[in-house]
């Protein structure tokens, strides 16, 4: 295989200084959490290479593409140098390179601690060994990281800024100022010993100091006005001495020259904050949370915005976030307890909260005392309200109900109504469907008897005697029948006397049956005007009604038609 010089390349390492993360609009500002800012300054020389320089070429343009699948084949090719070269430091080192490019920190860590075990003197797998540390909040062992490396070269600019970092991170100030002033003597030209030194004095609040050497720094080092993370912390500087305007302007040339510079979106989203942009808030920080995830202060600015946009559930989750990966800053417990209180109405949950956050000794007391008080205050309200509400839901469901009752009874007796009129309007259909029967006719008047004259009757010859009349049907004082046994023969067609089956009935002159002892149905010997006043087959003679004519006369004429 032929041998071929590799080039040494610097790990990605995330710069993150954090900026004062945001409580809700009515809420104080929470207090700073800073995170690592570790950026090594310069990559090591590579070793000319001994042969096929085209190789080289490749390989050191795969291995600065950033994209994975040139990572994958630089790694392929680095593996075969090491099984012939297994003695190079840098071989391990650069396959390190190209795993964090890939997204694997755990592979690259093997292959820097391979790098350090074949030469410990290669400072920069130190460097990036210190800063896979930081970037999982290891700061003890980022130190010894550094450490071990200033030991082998104790003269190396980069990792004593990355060490001082480390130190300022665990609040040892002094330490840290000291290691970044000798680097300073070493080197005056260096931007991140100045860059590191003017966030000790910021960590320490000292922030005329801090601008004093940023200042400096742009003033005489070069390179620094191209430098994204000198703005975006000169920014930070020019905001704690309320030069908003300048800071603003700074933050922006930071994000300008640099997308991926978490510091400075970080920065630049408390000024949409304090304009309660809550859309442009959103667009600067979520990036950033995507280039930093384990950043706590991102989430907490996120669940700020989340809020303002009504996006409850995304500013819980927010919040919870930054405590999962921050869990010393009980701060956003501040920020829950507002949420599950003035937003979500849930007042014990909120006083819990807080309470929670005190005992794991939050600082801000006074604060948390007043909220609690505000939270107990707008519980009693809150039920009170809600009791209020719920008697005036009572008194409407009661009405409700009576209205209800009442409706029902009404539509029931509609109903009931209906059904009558249906009813009566069927028994009026079936009624004019069915004839009526023919009315019997109105009985004739019995005329008055005609009275014998007082003149003496002409003799009239003997004769057959007459039957005796039939005596009248007891019952009748003037010769009426009784009630007719069989009412269903009265109004039947007969042909003779006697043909209607029934004593108190009688054949008519009509040749009907009817009623007995009426007019024209008397019997023999019963008193009559004209003939039509007997029976059927009789004739009124001499005022009586007979069997036959007297011979000669002459019948009167019937009502009931000719005899």
């Amino acid at each position: 295989m032929t041998r071929t010089a590799l080039s040494l390349l610097l790990g990605a390492a995330v710069v993150l200084s954090a900026c004062a993360p945001k409580a809700p609009p009515q809420a104080a500002p929470v207090a700073p959490q800073p995170t690592p800012a570790v950026a090594p300054d310069a990559a090591p020389q590579a070793t000319p290479p001994a042969a096929a320089s085209e190789d080289s070429g490749e390989l050191l343009r795969l291995l600065q593409s950033n994209k994975p699948e040139d990572a994958r084949a630089a790694i392929e090719r680095l593996t075969r140098l090491a099984a012939d070269r297994p003695e190079d430091a840098r071989i391990p080192y650069n396959q390190g390179v190209a795993w964090l490019t890939v997204g694997d920190p755990g592979e690259a860590r093997k292959r820097f601690l391979r790098a350090t075990d074949i030469d410990p003197k290669l400072s920069a797998a130190w460097l990036n060994l210190g800063a896979l540390a930081e970037r999982n909040g290891e700061l003890e062992r980022a130190g010894q990281s550094y450490q071990a490396g200033l030991r082998y070269a104790p003269e190396d600019n980069a990792l004593a800024v990355a060490y001082a970092g480390v130190l300022r991170q665990q609040r040892k100030y002094d330490e840290a100022e000291r290691l970044c002033r000798d680097v300073v003597k070493r080197d005056s030209n260096n931007i991140r010993a100045y860059d590191e030194l003017g966030q000790i004095f910021m960590a320490k609040g000292e922030h005329g100091l801090a601008k004093f050497v940023y200042d400096r720094a742009f003033y005489s080092v070069p390179g620094t006005q191209d430098d994204p993370a000198m703005h975006a912390h000169l920014g930070q500087v020019l905001l704690a001495l309320n030069s908003k305007v300048r800071a603003r302007e700074e933050m922006e040339k930071a994000v300008a020259m640099d997308p991926t510079l978490v510091s400075a979106r970080l920065a630049l989203s408390s000024f949409h904050m304090d304009n309660h942009d809550w859309n442009a808030t959103l667009a600067t920080l979520e990036p950033a949370r995507d280039l930093a995830p384990t950043n706590a202060s991102i989430r907490m600015n996120l669940g700020t915005a989340y809020r303002g946009l009504g996006r409850v559930e995304d500013a819980k989750a927010a919040w919870e976030k930054a405590l999962e990966l921050d869990p010393a800053n009980p701060d956003p417990l501040l920020n829950l307890a507002i949420l599950y209180g003035d937003t979500l109405k849930d007042y014990p949950l909120a006083l819990s909260t807080i309470d929670t956050y005190l005992s794991k000794g939050g600082t801000r007391t006074a604060l948390a005392k007043d909220w609690r008080a505000a939270l107990e205050e707008a519980k009693k309200r809150y039920e009170r309200a809600l009791e209020l509400k719920k008697r005036k839901e009572d008194q409407r469901k009661k009405a409700e109900e009576r209205e209800r009752l009442a409706a029902e009874a009404e539509a029931r007796i509609k109903a009931e109504e209906a059904e009558a009129a249906r009813l009566a309007q069927e028994e009026a259909a079936r009624a004019a469907q069915t004839p009526a029967p023919s009315p019997e006719p109105a009985p004739a008047p019995t005329p008055a008897p005609e009275w014998p004259s007082t003149a003496t009757p002409t003799p009239v010859p003997p004769t057959e005697p007459a039957p005796a009349p039939a005596p009248a049907p007891a019952g009748d004082p003037w010769g009426g029948a009784a009630p007719a046994a069989n009412p269903s023969a009265l109004g039947m067609a007969c042909q003779a006397r006697g043909a209607c089956g029934d004593p108190a009935l009688e054949c008519a002159q009509d040749a009907v049956c009817r009623q007995a002892g009426g007019p024209g149905t008397g019997g023999a010997g019963i008193g009559c005007v004209v003939t039509a006043d007997c029976a059927y087959g009789l004739s009124c003679v001499s005022n009586a009604c007979s069997v036959a004519p007297a011979p000669g006369s002459t019948p009167a004429e019937s009502p009931w038609g000719s005899q």
